[in-house]
């Protein structure tokens, strides 16, 4: 007996993961646009056992809401359709056609599991939509793995208890565990949707945030992770689910916030927090009743405003206690584009030279010209006035936002934590810490919140002070190390106080100083900075090892205008990075080859030839603003040729055109949107020795039939096609706070690149090594042809139409017939590299 109810259960276990269901109509574009990889793996792989062992599980958590399920179907299927329609052509015919588009594998997979149209699956997958839209995937997989490890403990709780449980429940808690990997995939397939999600609905999102700075709430007081966590799902499906039918709501904690975000779903919205605000959304499937009222009880709010979520993750690490952590909806965007952090770079700046931010307008306006006189000079100075440049042209909010970001971050730019840098007063940069302390450095137990700017003889170059001070802690006088004494003359020493030679002090009369007197010196002081930076004498200042570091990294970005840089990468300085000691260190060695004096120099000398940087330089940049995955270029290999992460993958522009335009053009990297379906960041490169298909014993033959080139222009390698893989090799990385954590955030894999023809297998090919191959030359433009078409050829050329052709003809002049097919023509000319025996394809 026992063993047919073992069977049973099997048998039924294994329907639980199998079993495929009609998706809800108003999900079917969605299905329609997944790639072919991504659907099968949705309805018959991994994605879909995990949707509905998930589903099983939680079965009965959350009420049935058949409204919120045909909404946010029509919402998704409406987001899917408007991404597609922006990705290139060329890219759905790249070898990375199978990765390529929205990746919605995690939802198809629930909108296939569920038995009707209530949506037990789509419910888990709207969670995992939650879950990480405000936790970073190392928490966000802890999360899944202990609320599935409560979850089947609370089933099999009851089910001692004699209790009644859903037989299907009940099965799926008795299996065993889902794996960390699975989930690890599930979370990050809902990770990459709501990254296409949030740029579809950038405005409406934009919109749902400036709300948030008027809110101050928490996702309920329940102190442990899996009754906050159902509690706070259940509570944002049953609001989601009346407002989408109709019905107003009226709540004081955040988990319906958090659901409309995740979503995608705006209704109109009544808060009653630090202001009284009406926000009217204008959603089309939100019915006019649909209105959210969030009123924000003191029992409920927090330290910061937005949304607080606090819980114990007790699966965060290998060893040790339960983790306290927090995370918080605020609104504010995780990535930055390269020209927004430009304007950081500038905040930066402004800071280091203590500008007051009351006067950024005038600063930068003046700096602006500085900045424009000595970019000639010098690359890295491009930075800063093409940041003066849209800071001036764009008077918004945004703007000023970027600016005060740099501000608020001193670790990233070039300050210590001392406050010892310091540009105000000429060659005074090194100043004692005592003396002038940089905006927000604490002051024993006070902080500076006013702006200092300190003005200096330019002869000086160091300064100490004498026993005396003044109230506050500054000195009444101060004395050069060549003896000549300064004597405190007017101003209020804790925001500014100018100090004279001792000698004429008497001689200067207070009324001659006028307040444009004042403006005007703080002004020549600021050009000083622009100025000092760039003398023969200052090749070695910090701002300018920094900015040049900056203009390198931006540089290996290239032309790239999506947001990639992630907004975590300013809590740490870019000193320590191992790009930026890539840098020192290619400085140090052009210095010594004689190619350069100074960082100004070799900034301008390595970047001006940016099309010309390694790709594993580029990758090594990439990966520590996308992620802060901190790799240096010789940690990646030379054919590394992708790198994924969310719903981007980075590839060089070489694997996405005809060769001739690579090997004529400037190469750089481009972003496709898809992923290959791996969580955190992934760089791949080529396998080290692509093999080719052995010839078949009769090929030989076909050479003596080759017919000769009849000048026509035709494509006869239609039927090829490339195809991109993966062998079993991966390493995973480690990330500078990724010790004792059990998930991977950062791998190393192979990939294998595969030709064929009519579904034949060719070879595989390493294209990457193909375009550094020396054996390969690009003729140079040739005159204009002086014959009448159609006129026999003088030139003896074969016409090359197959693989056994191109692979067995080894001497003469030959045509590849590929014409108009950049795709073939990438094959041809991969496969002509790594073949040996193609001697005829080395242009002398």
């Amino acid at each position: 007996m026992e063993q047919v109810i073992g069977r049973l259960q099997a048998a039924l276990a294994s329907a639980t993961n199998e079993v495929t269901y009609e998706a809800p109509k108003e999900f079917h574009p969605v299905g329609q646009l997944l790639s072919n990889r991504r659907k099968r793996d949705a309805e018959d792989g991994k994605s879909h056992t995990t949707a509905r062992r998930l589903a099983a599980l939680f079965a009965g958590v959350c009420p049935k809401t058949p409204a919120l399920i045909k909404a946010y179907g029509k919402r998704a299927s409406d987001i899917a359709t408007q991404a597609t329609k922006k990705i290139s052509p060329s890219h759905f015919n790249s070898i990375f056609s199978q990765y390529t588009g929205v990746d919605a594998t995690s939802m198809w997979a629930a909108a296939t599991s569920s038995q009707d149209a209530e949506g037990g699956a789509i419910h888990v997958h709207l969670l995992a939509c939650m879950l990480a839209s405000v936790w970073e995937p190392p928490e966000a997989i802890s999360i899944w793995a202990e609320i599935v490890e409560q979850r089947r403990l609370e089933i099999a709780l009851e089910v001692d208890r004699g209790g009644s449980v859903p037989f299907a429940t009940a099965v799926a808690a008795n299996q065993a565990e889902i794996p960390r990997q699975q989930l690890a995939e599930w979370d990050a397939s809902a990770r990459a949707w709501l990254e296409v999600a949030n740029s579809v609905k950038e405005k409406e999102q934009k919109k749902l945030g400036l709300i948030l700075p008027n809110i101050e709430t928490s996702m309920g007081p329940l102190p442990n992770t899996y009754p906050n966590v159902k509690s706070a799902w259940a509570k944002a499906v049953a609001t989601m689910g009346n407002l989408v039918s109709g019905i107003p709501q009226e709540v004081s904690d955040g988990p319906a916030i958090i659901g409309l975000s995740a979503w995608h779903l705006y209704p109109d919205m009544h808060v009653f927090g630090r202001r009284n605000v009406e926000i009217h959304m204008k959603d089309d499937l939100i019915p006019p009743g649909g209105i959210l009222t969030l009123g924000c009880s003191p029992s409920n709010t927090t330290s910061k405003s937005g949304i607080t979520w606090s819980l114990s993750l007790a699966k965060l690490k290998f060893y040790g206690s339960p983790v306290q952590a927090t995370t918080s909806l605020q609104g504010d965007s995780s990535r930055l584009t390269v020209d927004q952090f430009r304007l950081v770079l500038l905040g930066c700046v402004l800071r280091t030279w203590n500008m007051a931010p009351t006067d950024d307008a005038t600063n930068v306006s003046e700096l602006r010209i500085d900045f424009h006189s000595v970019r000639p000079w010098y690359g890295c100075m491009a930075l800063l006035e093409k940041a003066a440049k849209a800071y001036l042209s764009h008077d918004d909010i945004d703007t000023e936002t970027f600016v005060n970001l740099g501000r608020n971050r001193p670790i990233f730019g070039p300050l210590t934590p001392g406050g010892t840098l310091n540009y105000g007063c000429g060659d005074a940069r090194w100043l004692d810490p005592d003396l002038v302390k940089p905006v927000g450095v604490q002051v024993g137990e006070e902080e500076v919140d006013d702006e200092m700017t300190d003005v200096g003889d330019s002869d000086t170059s160091s300064m100490s002070d004498r026993d005396s001070e003044l109230g506050g802690g500054l000195p009444t006088s101060i004395v050069t190390p060549l003896g000549v004494q300064f004597d405190f003359y007017f101003g209020d020493p804790d925001l500014a106080c100018v100090f004279l030679p001792a000698k004429t002090l008497s001689k200067v009369p207070v009324a001659r100083f006028l307040a444009g007197d004042i403006t005007w010196a703080l002004g020549c002081s600021m050009q000083y900075n622009v100025e000092s930076i760039t003398e023969p004498d200052r090749f070695n200042d910090p701002m300018l090892a920094w900015l040049s570091k900056l203009n390198y990294g931006l540089s290996c970005l290239g032309s790239l205008t999506d947001p990639v840089i992630s907004i975590r990468t300013l809590d740490r300085s870019i000193e320590s990075s191992k790009w930026a000691k890539d840098w020192d260190l290619y400085e140090i060695e052009s210095t010594n080859a004689g190619k350069g004096k100074h960082a100004g120099t070799t900034a301008r000398e390595f970047v001006s030839k940016s099309s010309a940087m390694p790709v594993n330089h580029r990758f090594s940049v990439l990966a520590y603003f996308l992620s802060g995955c901190d790799i240096g270029h010789s940690e990646i290999h030379d054919t590394a040729n992708c790198v994924s992460v969310g719903n981007s993958i980075y590839v060089p522009n070489e694997l996405l055109r005809d060769p001739l335009q690579s090997r004529a053009g400037p190469r750089d990297i481009v972003r496709i949107l898809g992923n290959i379906g791996q969580p955190g960041l992934v760089i791949f490169s080529s396998v080290k020795e692509p093999m080719i298909a052995s010839t078949d014993d009769g090929a030989w033959r076909v050479v003596s039939k080759m017919a000769s080139f009849d000048g026509r222009p035709e494509d006869l390698f239609g039927s090829t096609s490339m195809h991109l893989g993966f062998t079993a090799w991966e390493r995973s990385m480690d990330m500078a706070d990724s010790h004792g954590k059990q998930d991977v955030q950062f791998t190393k894999m192979e990939s294998v690149i595969s030709i064929r023809d009519s579904g034949t297998w060719v070879g595989d090919v390493d294209v990457m090594a193909a375009m550094r191959s020396p054996h390969i030359y690009s003729l140079s433009r040739q005159p204009p042809c002086h014959h009448k078409p159609g006129e026999p050829m003088t030139l003896p050329l074969k016409s090359i139409g197959n693989w056994d052709e191109l692979r067995e003809c080894q001497s003469g002049l030959a045509v590849v017939r590929a014409h108009g097919n950049w795709l073939a023509r990438l094959v041809d000319f991969s496969i002509a590299t790594v073949s040996t025996k193609l001697e005829w394809w080395r242009r002398r």
